[in-house]
C-alpha cells in the first residue's frame, strides 16, 4: 500500500514538476516573442509616454535606484540615479562602507525638502550636535513627488547606511491624479514585482489586464496616510530615528485651489468692497455660508481689521469646503505618524505662528501657498538639532545646551528675509500660475506673486514682447509647456499685472496695463471689469459705468452693474 502511494505521488510530483517547467518554457517563449517583436521591455517602459511628469512619477521610482554603486578612485561609491533632484543635490557622492566617525542625515520628502539647503550654515548647525563628527546631509528631496514616490526613496536609502532621516511631505497628496490605481499597487509592492513590472511584458501585461489604470484624485489622504505609516514601519523596524515636520499653508493670501476668481452675481459686491477696503461694509452685508471665496474675502476682511483669530477661522471653513481634505487632516496624520512610531515632531504650521506677530503664517513666511523663504529653514534646522539632543543615540554623546546655537530671535529672522532681492522668479512664478489656473482664477496668484516685485521689475511685462517672456521658460524640464501658451494669453498676463499694480496703488500703471491688454484683446471681459475699479479708486464715475457695462456684454456671469456703482457711491458720500 505504501508503494503503492509513494509511487503515485512521485508521479504527480513529476507531473506538476513537468507541467510547471512547461509553463515557464512557454512564458520564457512568449517573453522572448515579444522582446522580438516590441524590444526590450525596459527600454519601452522607460521611452512609453515621452514627458518629465511619466518619466518622474512612474519610471524611476520603479526602475532606477535612488543612487546606484560605481568604482570610483578604486573605492565603492554611490552616486545620485535619478534625475528628479535638483542640481545642487546631485553631485552627492557616498562610500559605501561608512567612516566610523561619519554621520549620515538623509532628507527625504517633496518640494519642501528639495529646498532645503545643505549649505554651510545648515552643515554648522548640525555638526553643533555631533562634536568629532564628520556630517554628510543628503538631500533626497524631490519636487512634485507623492508619498507613493517618496516611499521608494525611504526604501533605497536603507543600504546607505543613514543615522537620521528627515521627512517633509504633504502638499501634494493632489497629484495623485498623476498616477493611475494600478501604478500606486506597483509602486507600494515588494521589489521584485516592481522589478519584474519594469522588465518583463509577460507580467506587465498581466498586472495591466488585473488592476484598473483609471486615476481618483479622491483617494489621495487615504494613500497618503499608508504610504507614510509604511515608512515609518521601515525606520522603526531598523531602529533609525526620524524627523517628521507638520507642513503650513499660505491662507491669508491665496484662495482655496480649484475656486475660480469670481464665478457669480453674488460675489462681485463683496470683492468690489473688498477693492475698496470697506471691511465692516463686507462683514455686514455678505453671507458667505457655503462659498468658498466669499470665505476667503471674509477672512482678508477680518485680516484687514485686525480680528486675525477670526480671520483664520474664515480661511480654515473656505478650504475645507473647497477641498476633500485640508492641510488640518494632513497635519493630524503627521502627528499620529509621529506619536505611533515614537517619531521626532517639528510642528512648523506652530512654530510659524509663534513667530508671526498676528498668528496668520502669510506673505512674510511664504512665497507661495506652501513654500518658505530660505532663512527659515535654518530655524527649523535648529530646532530639529535641537530635538535631536534629547535623543539617545548609540555612539554619539549628547552635549549641553548652552553648546547649541542660540535661538534666532524675531527681529533677527525679519533682517534675514531682506536678502531677498532677486524679483525675476517672483515675475517668472506669477507667468506660470497665471497660464496653467483655470480661467480668473489667475488674477489671485499673479497678484501674489508680484508682491515683491519692484514697479520697475512688473513694467517689464508692458515693454518687454511676449517672445522674451517665453524664453525665461525653454529648456526647463518643469515648465516646458508654458512658452507655447504666453503668446495667446498675454492679454491676460497684462490684465493680471495691471491688477496688481492698482492694488500696489498705481493707479496710472494700472490703466497702461489695461490699454496694451486691451488692444491685444478688445474683447476680454476681465479687463474691462479691472479697468472698471481702477477708475473707481480714481473717483471717476462715469469712466467705471462704461467699463462695467462693457464687461457685463462680453461676460457670461450677470455682472450686477448698477448695484456695484450705487455700492461704491454710498461708501463716497459716508
Amino acid at each position: 500500500m505504501k508503494l503503492y502511494f509513494g509511487l503515485k505521488i512521485k508521479k504527480l510530483s513529476y507531473r506538476v514538476a513537468l507541467i510547471t517547467a512547461g509553463f515557464a518554457a512557454a512564458i520564457l517563449a512568449l517573453e522572448a516573442v515579444l522582446v522580438l517583436t516590441w524590444g526590450n521591455a525596459r527600454e519601452s517602459f522607460k521611452n512609453k509616454t515621452p514627458g518629465w511628469d511619466y518619466y518622474q512619477q512612474i519610471y524611476e521610482p520603479i526602475a532606477a535606484p535612488l543612487m546606484k554603486k560605481i568604482r570610483k578612485d578604486g573605492i565603492s561609491t554611490y552616486e545620485f540615479n535619478r534625475r528628479h533632484l535638483s542640481s545642487s543635490h546631485s553631485d552627492i557622492s557616498l562610500k559605501e562602507k561608512k567612516d566610523s566617525n561619519e554621520v549620515r542625515i538623509f532628507i527625504i520628502g517633496e518640494s519642501v525638502a528639495d529646498f532645503f539647503p545643505v549649505d554651510e550654515e545648515i552643515k554648522t548647525i548640525f555638526e553643533s550636535r555631533f562634536p568629532g563628527y564628520k556630517v554628510n546631509i543628503i538631500n533626497a528631496g524631490a519636487r512634485a513627488y507623492t508619498s507613493a514616490q517618496i516611499l521608494s526613496v525611504a526604501r533605497d536609502i536603507m543600504r546607505l547606511d543613514p543615522d537620521i532621516v528627515l521627512v517633509l511631505m504633504g502638499n501634494n497628496i493632489y497629484r495623485f491624479d498623476y498616477i493611475n490605481k494600478k501604478m500606486w499597487r506597483i509602486l507600494r509592492s515588494r521589489a521584485l514585482l516592481r522589478y519584474l513590472y519594469a522588465r518583463s511584458w509577460v507580467f506587465r501585461i498581466c498586472i495591466d489586464s488585473i488592476y484598473s489604470g483609471t486615476a481618483d484624485v479622491n483617494y489621495g489622504l487615504e494613500h497618503f496616510k499608508q504610504d507614510y505609516d509604511e515608512i515609518a514601519k521601515i525606520f522603526k523596524a531598523n531602529n533609525l530615528p526620524f524627523v517628521v515636520f507638520t507642513l503650513p499653508r499660505n491662507y491669508a493670501d491665496y484662495p482655496p485651489q480649484g475656486r475660480y476668481y469670481i464665478e457669480r452675481e453674488e460675489q462681485f459686491i463683496p470683492f468690489v468692497l473688498y477693492s475698496e477696503g470697506r471691511y465692516e461694509d463686507l462683514l455686514n452685508t455678505t453671507d458667505p455660508a457655503g462659498d468658498a471665496f466669499l470665505l476667503f474675502l471674509k477672512g482678508n476682511a477680518l485680516r484687514g481689521l485686525g480680528l486675525y483669530e477670526e480671520a483664520r477661522e474664515a480661511y480654515y471653513q473656505a478650504v475645507y469646503i473647497e477641498l476633500t481634505y485640508a492641510v488640518h487632516d494632513i497635519n493630524n496624520s503627521i502627528r499620529a505618524i509621529a506619536e505611533r512610531y515614537n517619531a521626532i515632531l517639528i510642528e512648523i504650521d506652530k512654530l510659524f505662528e509663534e513667530l508671526s506677530e498676528t498668528g496668520l503664517i502669510g506673505k512674510d513666511f511664504l512665497f507661495s501657498s506652501i513654500h518658505w523663504y530660505a532663512p527659515y529653514y535654518t530655524v527649523i534646522a535648529d530646532t530639529v538639532v535641537r530635538k535631536i539632543n534629547e535623543l539617545e543615540i548609540s555612539g554619539i554623546p549628547p552635549i549641553v545646551q548652552d553648546k547649541l546655537i542660540p535661538e534666532l530671535p524675531p527681529d533677527e529672522l525679519k533682517n534675514m528675509l531682506k536678502y531677498h532681492k532677486n524679483h525675476t522668479p517672483h515675475l517668472r512664478s506669477g507667468v506660470i500660475v497665471s497660464m496653467r489656473l483655470k480661467p480668473r482664477q489667475g488674477v489671485f496668484y499673479f497678484m501674489n506673486h508680484l508682491r515683491f516685485n519692484t514697479d520697475e521689475c512688473i513694467s517689464l511685462l508692458l515693454h518687454k514682447p511676449p517672445g522674451e517672456i517665453a524664453d525665461w521658460f525653454l529648456n526647463s524640464k518643469w515648465f516646458e509647456d508654458i512658452p507655447d501658451k504666453i503668446e495667446p494669453n498675454y492679454h491676460k498676463i497684462l490684465t493680471y499685472a495691471g491688477e496688481a499694480a492698482r492694488r500696489k496703488g498705481e493707479r496710472k500703471m494700472a490703466l497702461d496695463f489695461f490699454e496694451e491688454s486691451l488692444r491685444r484683446n478688445p474683447e476680454h471681459w476681465e479687463t474691462y471689469f479691472f479697468k472698471s475699479l481702477a477708475h473707481l479708486s480714481g473717483r471717476d464715475t462715469e469712466e467705471a459705468e462704461k467699463n462695467l457695462n462693457r464687461a457685463a456684454e462680453l461676460s457670461d456671469i450677470n455682472i450686477p452693474v448698477k448695484d456695484i456703482l450705487g455700492t461704491v457711491s454710498e461708501g463716497y458720500h459716508d
